[in-house]
């Protein structure tokens, strides 16, 4: 079992690959370069691009990418490599980040630490050469395929992995592979096979002339090369291609079909009127040059159509003839524009222009530079866009930069894209939280409404026995007082009663038996009885426990509901009178006074 201090898990290995350069950290971790390259292509753990820590020294921002899901059945966490635990290993010096060579990047170094630089990769070199390819580890042997060992190969694991273990970059071995004409995988086969679908293979067809041959790959020279390279700051995506340059075949070879089809384009086109003829179209570059420069352009796309091809691009007609071909790659496409530099030159007068006004001198003309330029276009694509070739670089040199230009690109429009995916992504689940936040405020605003009306239910019933018990009591004393004040009419009636009679002799006369009668039946209906009360359950004590919230509510009855209200007379109503308004006096015509007389 591996010793868990001396093992680094794939998130470690992730931010230590963001935090410093590549060369430095394999050196650290005990790795070679290159199989180090191979881990992080194995556990899916994406690398900075070329020219990133270059552009971070010049404090040009670039987001880091994400790490992905790790891959189904991989480690998540990998030991110390060979190098760091062999004390007999030889030490690697001078300490030498990897360099971007994109067409942006410049030489960082000084010139005079160059030859140091170049001398101390030559000593690691012969060093790994002398050791084998990683200190305290037995020299890998040569491996040869024959072309149906190599179909069978390419079609087992990813090229990626097959390269790495052959010492060789994934464009290399593709090269390889359409060389001898044996198919590989398309993009995204390998990711669909690990998602479980199962995918035909493309048949090996029968060799052609020159292809039936075997290939033998000499695995520890290619890594030590590879060093090299690294320590040189040639590499700058671990595929061990020298970027800045694409080397164009030998001429009389067969063109591809699609730079066939751009000889014969430009071969039918009419020259123009300086000798340049042009050719645009859905399935053509636009092109402009001169008649001269048909061959070479012809051999330069040829060229670039391969080296693309073998990177896995593909090409595909435009919409409209003014998109033209147009180079893709998943969603992403892109498009170039071949064209030759013209250049004004200034000739010596002739005798006819000398016998002219000096001033009527036509002596500059426009002329073909015999030099190709490359223009890159594309969707969002920031930067320099066009670039020529000229005594400081090469015609193969500008076709590596123009494939670094086309493949920077498509990274940016893939990591332009997973951000906008990132971006949308978060936009939902900041919506998914805001309406999440909503339904609880109001789910939160519904509670208390409810709590609110409940409380003033209770409220108003509390309110409501309230009402009734006062107006009961109420009714308690107004009864006191009909009661007393119909007493007091009784006792007053009996009081007359017995005062006529002692006044009379005991007798009453008519008109008093009259009255007294009438006295007592008003005094009969004055009391509370004449009106029912008490009623005990109506006019009793109120259980207010036993009224539910809401009601039904017990009755209840007002004992001055007789009593007639008083009505306020209206208030009389006032008139008024509209006054005009009052016209300002007019002015005095002064103007008469300077009347002619």
């Amino acid at each position: 079992m591996s010793d868990p201090e001396n093992m680094i898990s794939r998130n470690d290995l992730y931010a230590m690959v963001w935090t410093k350069s590549f060369v430095k950290l394999a050196r650290e971790l005990g790795y070679s370069y290159l199989e180090l390259v191979a881990i992080c292509a194995d556990l899916n753990i994406p690398r900075p691009s070329g020219g990133y820590w270059h552009r971070r020294e010049r404090g040009v921002a670039e987001e880091q990418t994400a790490l992905p899901r790790a891959p189904v059945g991989k480690p998540i966490e990998i030991p110390h490599g060979p190098r760091k635990w062999d004390p007999e290993a030889p030490p690697v010096e001078p300490e030498v980040e990897a360099i971007s060579t994109e067409a942006e990047a410049v030489e960082r170094s000084a010139p005079k630490a160059e030859p140091e630089r170049r001398k101390a990769a030559d000593d690691v070199s012969e060093r790994s050469d002398e050791a084998g390819v990683d200190a305290g580890v037995e020299k890998p042997e040569p491996v040869k395929f024959t072309r149906e060992q190599l179909y069978k190969a390419i079609w087992t694991k990813s090229c990626v992995k097959l390269a790495a273990e052959l010492g060789i970059s994934d464009v290399a071995l593709a090269k390889t592979c359409r060389r001898l004409g044996v198919p590989r995988p398309r993009l995204g086969y390998w990711a669909r096979i690990e998602a479980g679908e199962k995918l035909p293979k493309e048949r090996l067809a029968a060799a052609k002339e020159g292809q039936d041959v075997t290939v033998s790959f000499d695995v520890a020279k290619n890594i030590a090369r590879r060093e090299k390279w690294a320590l040189n700051g040639v590499l700058t995506d671990g595929k061990g291609q020298k970027p800045d340059v694409v080397e164009l075949r030998p001429e009389g070879v067969e063109l591809h079909p699609l730079a066939e089809k751009h000889r014969r384009a430009l071969e039918k086109a009419k020259p123009g009127e300086l000798g340049f003829v042009a050719v645009s179209g859905k399935d053509l570059f636009s092109c402009e040059v001169s008649t001269a420069m048909v061959p070479k352009l012809v051999r330069a796309l040829d060229a670039m159509i391969c080296e693309l091809d073998d990177r896995d691009y593909e090409f595909e007609p435009g919409d409209n003839e003014y998109e033209g071909l147009q180079i893709t790659k998943g969603k992403d496409h892109a498009c170039l524009s071949w064209s030759e530099a013209k250049v004004e030159i200034e000739r010596e007068p002739t005798d006819a222009d000398k016998r002219k006004p000096s001033w009527t001198w036509q002596l500059k003309e426009t002329m073909a530079s015999g030099e190709l330029s490359i223009e890159v276009s594309a969707m969002g694509l920031r930067g320099k866009r066009k670039w020529t070739e000229g005594d400081r670089r090469s015609l193969e040199d500008l076709l590596g930069v123009i494939v670094e230009k086309v493949e920077a690109t498509f990274r940016g429009l893939e990591e332009q894209r997973n951000r906008e995916a990132e971006w949308a992504k978060q936009r939902a689940e900041a919506e998914k939280r805001a309406a999440e936040e909503r339904v609880r405020e109001a789910k939160r605003l519904a509670e208390e409404e409810k709590e609110r009306k409940e409380r003033e239910r209770i409220k108003r019933h509390e309110a409501k026995l309230k009402a009734i018990a006062e107006e009961r009591f109420g009714n308690l004393t107004i009864a006191a007082q009909q009661w007393i004040e119909a007493q007091g009419v009784t006792a007053f009636i009996e009081f007359c009663a017995d005062r006529w009679r002692k006044a009379g002799g005991g007798e009453l006369s008519k008109e008093q038996l009259d009255w007294l009668a009438w006295a007592k039946a008003e005094a009969g209906r004055m009391g509370p009885f004449a009106k029912g009360y008490p009623d005990p359950a109506v006019d009793g004590k109120l259980d207010v426990k036993g009224v539910p919230v809401g009601g039904p509510y017990p009755q209840t009855r007002a004992l001055e509901d007789d009593v007639a209200e008083e009505v306020a007379p209206a208030a009389p109503e006032v008139k008024t009178q509209q006054q005009e308004p009052v016209r300002p006096p007019e002015q005095f015509p002064f103007w008469l006074l300077h009347r002619r007389r």
